[in-house]
């Protein structure tokens, strides 16, 4: 039987390539600017895509670690993933790209993510998926009790708008990350439950991979594709998941 060294062995630090670094943000103006790329993997009619991530929140301060939000900037608005004070994790989608056709979600369950301790976090979003959307995971981890976070009007879609999409940041200071942020990853499909879990443990997946940021090197560049990043601020740290 061939053991597979990553999914057993996240705890000593075997990841490979990821998760033994990571960007350090301070909660106040630090972001990554990737610009306004990826519409054609998360907006309209079919879009089905896959948001993972690593976490280290300094004081669950309801910052925002992954978004492509606006705030002055009307019609340019399209999503955005936090971490709430709560603990939860919550995702807003807009419509139109403002504040009038909206669907949010957040877990369930308070206290999920705690302060200055690595998570890993995912979701799941698919557009024919009517009234649902959106799946959710915690540490590999799918919470099936999902509830409203913020909804408005009728949200079909998720909207092309023309905001950057940033790692941290939402308008280089509002909501802000303070932390740490690692092993940023998009597919353009659903990757299933069993690799988000595997994700969660060390375990490499490419499959589908469209983006993928922040991992053990000393920079922002997009590992996956074309759509390298901009550093406003965050330093980089030896820190990560994989310690």
């Amino acid at each position: 039987m061939i053991i597979n060294p990553y999914r057993f062995s996240a705890a000593a630090g075997s990841f490979d390539g990821f998760g033994n670094a990571s960007r350090a943000f301070d909660g106040t103006n630090d972001y990554i600017d990737i610009g306004d790329v990826l519409d054609s993997v998360t907006s309209g009619t079919g879009a089905v895509f896959t948001l993972a991530l690593w976490v280290k929140s300094t004081s669950l301060d309801d910052g925002i670690c992954f978004s492509k939000v606006e705030a002055t900037v009307s019609n340019s608005r399209s999503y955005f993933l936090r971490v709430l004070s709560t603990g939860e994790l919550g995702c807003i989608l807009y419509g139109d790209g403002n504040s009038t056709k909206r669907f949010g979600r957040q877990t369930s369950t308070s206290g999920s993510i705690s302060a200055s301790t690595w998570h890993h976090v995912a979701i799941i979003y698919d557009q024919s998926s009517t009234g649902d959307y959106l799946r959710m995971f915690i540490d590999g981890v799918e919470d099936t009790s999902l509830t409203d976070y913020f909804s408005n009007g009728t949200f079909v879609s998720i909207y092309d708008g023309t905001a950057p999409v940033q790692i941290s940041g939402y308008q280089e200071g509002d909501f802000a990350w303070g932390g740490n942020l690692a092993d940023v990853r998009i597919y353009d499909a659903d990757i299933g439950a069993t690799e988000i879990a595997n994700l969660a443990v060390g375990t490499d997946y490419q499959t589908n991979l469209v983006g993928w940021w922040l991992d053990d090197d000393d920079d922002v560049l997009d590992n996956a594709g074309s759509n390298d990043g901009t550093n406003n601020g965050s330093t980089y740290s030896t820190d990560g998941p994989a310690d």
